[in-house]
């Protein structure tokens, strides 16, 4: 499990420091889509892929701070042609000029927004979940309040034994609320489990001998509770609230102020210094990772999880922080929370800082939504030619190769315009659209790519060099191609890979290696092709002598074009030496002549 180094996604504006409160995310932001509220400034919208654009913006007075930010869309079903879905965010508000609280819902329009419902609320909010499209659930300090998600009138509502101090909807049904009370000299805890109809499931109380102060996160039916004080961590199985850890950060050499936690997987926890990204698997009790950043954090906004427990879900996962002066994003990948991956990753030494990478972000008053004309680009009754030439000029593509000045689109409309090109067209594929999509960021993972590239060499070659393909595939390809510049572009593809990821035994090894030797390219791959087996687990002794062999064929040639050499070098001192050696004069005078 490891940290990549942390880069800019935008920059934040200059807001009041009175406002505690600066940036809050949606739960359904992720990698592609960044949906936020900036107190005092505006609610967002920026696209991330390939590289991140402001694409909608709604302006809010200075003196808002934002506490919590839902986003929902309403699905048009039945309605006339050419009818869009609709958007919305509910946003949770506190304005410190009236001290008053209310809850916004906004619809987001072309270019502009539309204020569909302000209500007042009697204590400030602490999470937003909308439920089933039907239902908003409101957890505030003082009680929760579920409104109805069309005439906004009130369902129920439930009053808090504490002040809330956390919530989280751990499932689309059910919630989690836990409840703070401070009294002269103790701490009480309240864990509550509620419904979306408003019952409570399940509750427990806790109380501390002392006064506390604690921060939260969930994951995966656990609760982690880090308390400020002890610069400890506690974790809780729900549905009964049952301690199952304890950990004193101290003993992992982690002393300083833990500003924030979130729970990327289970066992696993990210914690955020003033300066410090932490990585740690609290099963195994040790540090992962550690990057360090050149500016202060605030908080960790968001966490991407993986969606399965497959390898390639776990890789490359998105994290949203907010930094001194910017929102700031890095990825993570998982290992398989095992012993034999978490040994031995203890983190002595912090990264360097992270090179900040700059955007402009547009004029909002420059965006402009923009229909796709999907049916006219993905037609069957189209030619090659004519697929090509509509496709990228939709692309606005200046050359057939992909450029960061091209349009912008999503990944999943990629991921459907590749699609199509493989179903529809089977035998005879479009090179120029297939060759600019390749060279695409967000051109999808395919099964088998490289076979259905077959027939087309130069496809082929640009799949391997710069297509997201599976390292299996590329791996069989190896195994099996005879074409030398296909085998000289996987090897180095394949020595891109970590070198632990790499796994030859399956392969044919001896064919492999001759072929590198016989091509005097790609030596690299040897030591990690035999590493990957170990030469004493190889059981076929004469692939061992094959092997031998060959090597001390190579360096027999070695030694024969060296002594080759030698006697060149011999011959051209012998045929030197009678020569009469001039002493060149310091300058010289050459007449010209015209005849």
């Amino acid at each position: 499990m490891s940290l990549s180094d942390i880069y800019q996604i935008t920059k934040l504006p200059r807001v009041s420091k009175d406002l505690k409160s600066i940036v809050q995310i949606t739960p359904n932001s992720d990698s592609e889509y960044l949906k936020l509220g900036i107190s005092g400034s505006s609610i967002s919208k920026y696209i991330l892929k390939p590289s991140p654009k402001l694409i909608w913006s709604k302006s809010i007075p200075p003196n808002y701070e934002i506490l919590s930010i839902e986003n929902y869309i309403k699905q048009k079903k039945g309605e006339e042609e050419g009818e869009e879905d609709e958007e919305f965010f509910v946003v949770g508000v506190y304005d410190k000029n009236k001290k008053s609280n209310f809850l916004q819902i906004i619809q987001v329009l072309n270019n502009d927004s539309k204020l569909i419902k302000d209500i007042k609320l009697e204590s400030k909010i602490q999470n937003i979940k909308i439920h089933n499209n039907e239902t908003i659930i409101v957890v505030l300090e003082e009680s929760i309040v579920s409104y109805n998600l069309q005439t906004f009138e009130v369902l129920w509502k439930l009053k808090n034994l504490y002040n809330a101090q956390f919530s989280e909807f751990i499932s689309d049904d059910i919630f989690l609320v836990v409840e703070k009370s401070l009294k002269k000299s103790s701490t009480k805890l309240n864990y509550r489990l509620i419904n979306y109809s408003g019952l409570e499931i399940n509750s427990k109380i806790n109380e501390f001998p002392e006064i506390l102060n604690f921060k939260f996160t969930f994951n995966q039916g656990i609760l982690y509770q880090y308390s400020i004080d002890k610069n400890s961590i506690t974790s809780y199985q729900l549905p009964h609230f049952q301690q199952i850890k304890f950990l004193d950060l101290n003993q992992l050499d982690i002393k300083d102020q833990i500003i924030s936690l979130r729970s990327p997987a289970i066992d696993r926890l990210l914690l955020t210094t003033s300066n410090k990204i932490i990585l740690i698997n609290l099963r195994f009790e040790i540090v992962l990772d550690v990057i360090t950043s050149n500016k202060e954090i605030q908080s960790i906004l968001q966490v991407e999880t993986p969606k399965s427990n497959s390898f390639r879900d776990s890789q490359n996962l998105f994290i949203t922080i907010a930094r001194d002066t910017e929102i700031s994003a890095l990825t993570y990948s998982l290992d398989s929370n095992t012993i034999r991956d978490s040994l031995g990753k203890k983190q002595n030494s912090n990264k360097k800082d992270a090179k900040i990478k700059f955007f402009d972000i547009p004029s909002i008053l420059d965006i402009k939504q923009v229909e796709i004309p999907i049916d006219q680009i993905l037609n069957s009754n189209l030619s090659i030619t004519e697929f090509d030439g509509n496709l990228l000029k939709f692309l606005e593509a200046k050359n057939d190769y992909y450029t960061d000045s091209d349009k912008i689109i999503s990944s999943k409309l990629i991921t459907t315009i590749v699609n199509f090109i493989f179903n529809q067209f089977h035998e005879k594929l479009p090179e120029r659209s297939l060759t600019y999509l390749l060279t695409h960021p967000l051109f999808p993972q395919i099964d088998s790519l490289l076979e259905k590239l077959r027939s087309k060499p130069r496809l082929l070659r640009q799949a391997i060099v710069t297509s997201n393909i599976s390292l299996n595939e590329l791996l069989n390809e190896l195994n099996t191609t005879e074409n030398d510049e296909i085998f000289k572009d996987l090897i180095v593809r394949l020595l891109e890979f970590p070198r632990e990821k790499l796994n030859f035994k399956d392969l044919n090894n001896l064919k492999i290696i001759s072929k590198i030797i016989e091509l005097d390219f790609g030596f690299e791959l040897i030591s990690i092709l035999i590493d990957s087996n170990g030469i004493f687990m190889w059981k076929d002794e004469e692939f061992l002598n094959n092997l031998v062999e060959l090597v001390e064929s190579k360096i027999e040639s070695l030694n024969s074009n060296s002594k080759i050499l030698s006697v060149l070098d011999s011959l051209e001192n012998r045929t030197n030496t009678g020569k009469v050696v001039k002493k060149l004069p310091l300058y010289s005078v050459e007449k010209l002549s015209f005849n």
